[in-house]
């Protein structure tokens, strides 16, 4: 075990410390098989998260020299790492970095700190925030109409307006009906669709009342005689909710990215996702949706 520096033996407890209450396991000076050449090789401090029998390992690499560490460093550290199969690389150089350095770290995702950078960050952000999902739950919002409300300015006796009811234009031609409008409504209208996103909510059937407004419009229905009255709202009732799914997660490790896949049914449709964390922390979810397969009477 090399002899340690006090600013990097101050580093290694801060880590450790800063780790102490996760599953994550620090473990200084730690040697791995390379698997080229098998011989042992070392890497300064190492952060282990295990997930089931799967585990995330983030090597760190310090370097103590007076001048900034150059680009031969990174790449025998990058080859190294890569040979022992290490997930994720952190440097960490008292005196900073050169600017070829910086370029090869990155184009390699390696992660580069000063020893005060290092000292001031937060190593939780480091470890595999997927390491822990097992599990991915999708939620959609879904409604039902229960039943609609037909207002209109009635000269006689109130009508039992339905689906079919016809509307007319100002010049008595007709152009929909009460169960298309609907239809438009609830199938395109953004307002709408607003509405359920709002107050939809899990495990619970929320009630709600849309109103549809048709003043501007002069539009007609007919009452009981056949006198045309002017239709101003339609009130669609009903009830809302969100429909959740559940889809296994199984680990794989793709070079220093880190990935979630699964595949399942939500609301009839094929779904399948991929969720990936970078080695710089970044996270991407991706999602495919299939259509329904249409069932056979």
């Amino acid at each position: 075990m090399p002899t340690r520096t006090n600013p990097f033996q101050k580093l290694i407890h801060l880590i450790e410390y800063q780790l102490a209450p996760s599953d994550a396991v620090v473990t200084e000076s730690k040697e791995y098989i390379d698997q080229v050449s098998g011989v042992k090789r070392e890497i300064d401090i190492v952060i282990e998260r295990k997930s089931g029998i799967h585990s995330f390992v983030i090597g760190i690499e310090c370097i103590d020299h007076k001048r900034p560490a150059d680009s031969t460093w990174v790449e025998k550290i990058s080859g190294k790492h890569q040979d022992i199969g290490i997930d994720k690389t952190i440097l960490v150089s008292k005196s900073g970095f050169r600017g070829p350095a910086l370029v090869k770290a990155k184009q390699r995702k390696m992660e580069t700190l000063t020893l005060s950078e290092a000292e001031h960050s937060n190593w939780a952000t480091y470890t595999n925030r997927l390491s822990a999902l097992t599990e991915l739950n999708v939620q959609s919002p879904k409604f039902e109409l229960t039943r609609f409300q037909v207002h209109a300015n009635f000269s006689s006796s109130h009508p039992q307006s339905g689906v079919e009811t016809i509307i007319y234009n100002a010049q008595g031609k007709q152009v929909t009906t009460i169960g298309q409008v609907i239809d438009r409504v609830v199938n395109t209208d953004p307002n709408f669709r607003a509405l359920i996103d709002e107050i939809a909510v899990s495990d619970t059937k929320t009630p709600f009342a849309f109103r549809i407004f048709l003043h501007e419009e002069k539009v007609y229905i007919e009452d009981s005689s056949g006198t045309k009255c002017q239709l101003g709202l339609i009130v669609l009732i009903g009830e809302c909710w969100l429909e959740t799914s559940t889809l296994p997660l199984t680990r794989a490790n793709y070079g220093s990215a880190s990935v979630l896949y699964g595949a399942g049914q939500h609301m009839n449709h094929d779904v399948q996702v991929a969720w990936t964390e970078e080695a710089d922390g970044r996270m991407f979810l991706g999602a495919s949706i299939s259509e329904p397969e249409a069932r056979e009477n």
